[in-house]
């Protein structure tokens, strides 16, 4: 009797590696998060774990709930970044800040 294989991709969600799709309708830093978590190739399990938080608190970011400040800024330190706060800069042409 021959024990069968686990599909190699699929372990811990790699499958998704790189390949995580970005919600237009989430917190444009969320998708800035994600869009870096795909950059890095690094998955939500990996980066929450590594910020001590769970993968389904990261996961719901995107579709669910805004992150907290402090949650966010760890997930970010896993990833080699850092949240800042700068002047706000002049809208162009056709461009309004509400």
């Amino acid at each position: 009797m021959t024990k069968r294989a686990r599909p190699v991709g699929n372990r811990h969600g790699t499958r998704w590696r790189g390949k995580l799709p970005l919600p237009s309708h989430s917190h444009p830093l969320v998708r800035q998060f994600i869009a870096e978590l795909n950059a890095q190739m690094t998955t939500i399990r990996e980066c929450a774990t590594r910020a001590g938080l769970g993968p389904k608190t990261v996961c719901d970011w995107r579709y669910r709930t805004n992150p907290n400040l402090a949650n966010f800024d760890a997930a970010l330190n896993v990833l080699g970044l850092e949240l800042c706060i700068r002047p706000r800069r002049e809208p162009t042409d056709g461009e309004t800040h509400v």
